[in-house]
């Protein structure tokens, strides 16, 4: 059985959004009800996850998403359970994929070939780019980047979804090429070629 809850696949390398150092965890497990057993990618900054959005140093791994605390936004994960994560990341309690076993690789492997990989738990995939073709080989993976409009963040049209929050920034990731995700109340409708997966609200994905 395997006893690995997380795998460190970078460490203080500079971010891809703002070049501030950052780190890449890869969370094995998962009991997100959205998107069940999963393995996910977690950005981490210096800063341990509670200070980072009180003071704006999550903007290395979340660059300008609008559900940052600081603007004003709803970010939905607990960031207390996050530093937990964090602080053992931060002391190299995560071991590098290079340091598993034979068999714990094969292992993971499997679960990569089985369940859907998932790129942002927390941070946006556009903070740390080199990880993606890892976390894309078997092709089950699930990522949406805010970082859409940058031009330096278009190579991410092939795997990633365009993360929008109104028919705008919809019509507009629509003409640049990107396949989109968002959330809605349940009384606004569908915009054209999207369709719902059903959760607490509702999240289209543009097909």
């Amino acid at each position: 059985m395997l006893n690995i809850s997380g795998i460190t696949l970078t460490f203080n390398q500079p971010s891809e959004i703002n070049g501030m150092p950052i780190g890449t965890l890869l969370q094995v497990g998962s009991n997100n009800q959205k998107t069940g057993y999963s393995l996910q990618t977690v950005y981490f900054p210096t800063a341990k996850p509670t200070l980072a959005i009180k003071t704006g140093s999550d903007v290395a791994v979340c660059g300008d998403c609008k559900c940052r605390p600081i603007v004003g936004g709803w970010c939905y994960l607990n960031h207390m359970q996050l530093n937990q994560q964090h602080q053992k990341f931060m002391r190299g309690g995560y071991p590098k994929w290079d340091e598993l076993t034979k068999f714990e690789r094969r292992h993971v492997n499997r679960l990569r070939e089985v369940f859907i990989s998932r790129l942002g738990k927390w941070g946006d995939p556009a903070s740390d780019k080199s990880v993606i073709p890892f976390m894309t080989e078997y092709g089950r993976c699930l990522e949406y980047t805010h970082q859409w409009e940058k031009p330096q963040h278009q190579d991410l049209q092939p795997v990633s979804m365009a993360s929008v929050d109104d028919p705008e920034e919809y019509s507009k990731a629509n003409d640049m090429g990107w396949r989109t995700f968002r959330t809605k109340l349940e009384s606004d409708p569908l915009l054209p070629d999207e369709i719902i997966s059903q959760s607490t609200v509702c999240r289209l994905w543009d097909v």
